[in-house]
């Protein structure tokens, strides 16, 4: 799906060269056929067995998850993701404002998903490396390449570093989840509220960077992507570092 998603994308500037209406109306076709795919669905007859169990607070699972490392983890990923997140409402306006054409903004995005589908189905080489040096890695090259940017003025070099960038973390994605699953999950039926509570942790940096991160944007885009390469360079070693000793 990320391929063709990325496929209609790039072809959408092809599409408006010949009609400004074309694109909608190719879309609306691939709506209709996922409407009719989707009617023509059944669900098979399953018999359920419910055992009534006592339900557990979800104060009781926060202080289950303290000394496994879990609060530190999602620390760390949370505030890679609000790194992103950041960056995400400001990169269409930032290489536009150096002259990438506005008719290729969309490129940006479909490059994007291609490196997550090729990231995606190349798990098994990041799982190859122990999660802790995954991490170490994703120190540098997350806040590496987004104080790269600062120096650099070709619009192109930084669409490629951003997609790049964003490729990769959506697609590493599957791999996070199965770490968290295998290493601070404590009751199977708890499954979707860890989940929940990591990203809602992360969630709370998210917003904290988008709406501080704003100020500085809208006086230097080249210096909001400095402030967050530099700041993500100080912060996510010191978790990270923290995160050794649980």
């Amino acid at each position: 799906m990320s391929l063709i998603s990325a496929g209609m994308i790039l072809l959408l500037p092809v599409f408006t060269k010949i009609s400004l209406l074309m694109p909608i109306k190719i879309y609306l076709i691939f709506d209709i056929i996922g409407i009719i795919t989707a009617l023509l669905l059944f669900s098979p007859n399953i018999k359920y067995s419910v055992e009534d169990e006592e339900g557990e607070k979800v104060w009781t699972q926060l202080k289950r998850f303290r000394g496994t490392g879990f609060y530190t983890a999602s620390i760390f990923l949370g505030l890679i993701g609000a790194l992103m997140m950041g960056i995400s409402p400001f990169k269409e306006p930032f290489v536009e404002s150096l002259g990438f054409p506005i008719l290729f903004i969309g490129s940006i995005m479909a490059a994007s998903r291609v490196l997550w589908f090729i990231v995606g189905h190349n798990l098994h080489m990041f799982k190859k490396i122990p999660i802790k040096k995954l991490f170490l890695y994703e120190i540098f090259f997350f806040s590496g390449l987004t104080t790269t940017i600062f120096f650099l003025s070709n619009p192109y070099f930084i669409s490629l570093i951003i997609a790049i960038m964003n490729g990769y973390y959506q697609g590493r994605r599957p791999l996070i989840e199965e770490h968290y699953l295998d290493n601070y999950l404590i009751n199977q039926r708890y499954k979707a509220t860890m989940l929940s509570i990591k990203r809602q942790i992360g969630k709370l940096f998210e917003t904290a960077v988008i709406f501080s991160i704003g100020f500085i944007m809208v006086k230097s885009f080249n210096l909001g992507f400095l402030v967050l390469g530099v700041s993500a360079f100080i912060i996510l070693p010191l978790v990270y570092f923290f995160s050794l000793k649980k």
